[in-house]
């Protein structure tokens, strides 16, 4: 989480890596990333197809959290650059 407030905070530039694995988190929690075509870049969530999807909120934000805990820390990144 710690990476994402640095992110929002404009501190530093994230790693391409960093920001695939983001990417992926939230598109594996139902995130579709809508290019733009107009009307400009954006995001929605999929439809549910099923009434299991109900609790999609709730899985997304599990989903979300435990793959930005999974990101690479800050001091990690820099001892990769070395």
């Amino acid at each position: 989480m710690r990476t994402v407030a640095r992110m929002e905070l404009d501190e530093g530039t994230p790693q391409r890596r960093t920001l695939d694995a983001i990417r992926a988190a939230l598109e594996a929690a139902g995130v579709d990333f809508i290019a733009e075509n107009g009307g400009g870049a954006g995001v929605r969530l999929r439809r549910s197809s099923s009434p299991a999807d109900a609790t999609a909120p709730a899985a997304f934000a599990e989903t979300t959290v435990t793959a930005l805990d999974a990101l690479p820390t800050k001091a990690a990144e820099d001892t990769e650059k070395r």
